[in-house]
């Protein structure tokens, strides 16, 4: 393992952690964006995008939309207290914001692009600002406008190396209820928006069965928020609730939505992807897993996540994808962190990896 790979890896990151790249941060976005562009201003072809205001990378050896391998790291992060954004180093330990998710993955394909600049393999990278927020303006936008490959890894997932073949699908809706307002009184001369939720609410949740510690891959339901009502003594006319569903099959996320629109209820897609179950017999999934096994010392097994990802957009194309990641942990929690141990094995997994397929 090379000390110097991480040192110089270890020093992105820390630059990288730096911008407060939020979804309603455009200003950081774009800056943290012209960070890795300028990164790559000798010897690449980079490619430029946005849309809502979201920009997007994509670079490459050659000026094509198809190479055999896209690697792909998001630049946006979840909100954080300011002195979150100030890398802290702690033994085998770098803590930031992003700095699992996902900045240490992009700084690594930043280093490994530069290094395989000789050699040119059949690669992209794709780093874009809207992951966290569902991807469209992002990955799924790329892909619409035309990119593709044969095969992705979405660094963005897993735990020891391990390789995500499967996530499950997702669906989060913003329903809304209307109602008749009237004094709290008087109940029966209205109609309550939020008790027509909650009804509805719990025919859904019905429908989830509680999950086990033996087996957690099962659908999910969560209430993400709740309002309405403007006074205690009186009843709602208006509502709305957020909620967060995760299926392990498709069929089971479009009957929740047709029996939703059945029941008259105005809402809003706010997500909506679907499962991604990734061939494990690929040709370039199994070259991985071999790689990942010798790199790390230890076998590499194919694994799952109840979590959606960038990846989920191609599968959406049938580009065969995966998922892996540098050790850490505290995703989106106050005491985020990436293991610095870690960095070197994912590089030289990824660096061989792509020399023998790419």
């Amino acid at each position: 393992m090379s000390q110097d790979n991480t040192l110089e890896i270890v020093e992105l990151v820390k630059k990288l952690v730096r911008f407060k790249t939020i979804a309603n941060n455009p200003e950081e976005l774009r800056k943290c964006v012209d960070f890795v562009q300028d990164y790559f201003k000798d010897g690449f072809i980079v490619k430029r995008h946005s849309r809502e205001n979201k920009p997007s990378l994509v670079v490459q050896f050659t000026d094509t939309k198809c190479p055999d391998i896209f690697l792909v790291a998001h630049l946006d992060v979840v909100p954080a207290k300011p002195e979150k954004f100030k890398p802290v180093i702690k033994e085998d330990r770098l803590y930031a914001r992003g700095a699992i998710d996902n900045k240490t993955s992009a700084a690594i394909l930043m280093k490994l692009m530069k290094d395989l600049k000789e050699n040119k393999p059949s690669i992209g990278l794709m780093f874009t600002t809207d992951e966290e927020i569902g991807g469209a303006n992002g990955v799924k936008y790329l892909l619409e406008k035309g990119y593709s490959s044969k095969f992705a890894i979405v660094l963005d997932g897993g735990e020891e190396y391990n390789i995500i073949t499967k996530e499950k699908a997702a669906l989060h809706l913003k329903i809304m209820a209307s109602g008749k307002a009237a004094h709290g009184s008087r109940p029966w001369e209205g109609e309550n928006a939020i008790e027509n939720l909650i009804e509805l609410y719990n025919e859904l949740k019905i429908k989830f069965p509680d999950t086990t510690e033996e087996n957690r891959w099962k659908n999910t339901i969560n209430i993400g928020f709740f309002k309405g009502g403007s006074a205690i003594n009186k009843l709602a006319d208006k509502a709305e609730i957020g909620i967060d569903m995760r299926f392990i099959s498709n069929k089971d996320k479009e009957k929740i939505k047709k029996l939703i629109k059945n029941k008259g209820f105005e809402f809003e897609i706010l997500t909506d992807a679907g499962v991604m179950d990734t061939n494990q017999n690929n040709k370039y999934i199994k070259k991985l897993q071999q790689t990942a096994s010798e790199v790390a010392n230890k076998q590499v097994v194919f694994d799952r996540i109840h979590g959606a990802t960038d990846a989920r957009h191609f599968a959406d194309r049938s580009i065969p994808a995966v998922m892996m990641l540098p050790n850490g942990g505290g995703v989106h929690a106050e005491e985020e962190y990436v293991n610095l141990s870690s960095i070197d094995v994912i590089y030289k997994i990824l660096k061989d990896f792509v020399s023998l397929m790419g």
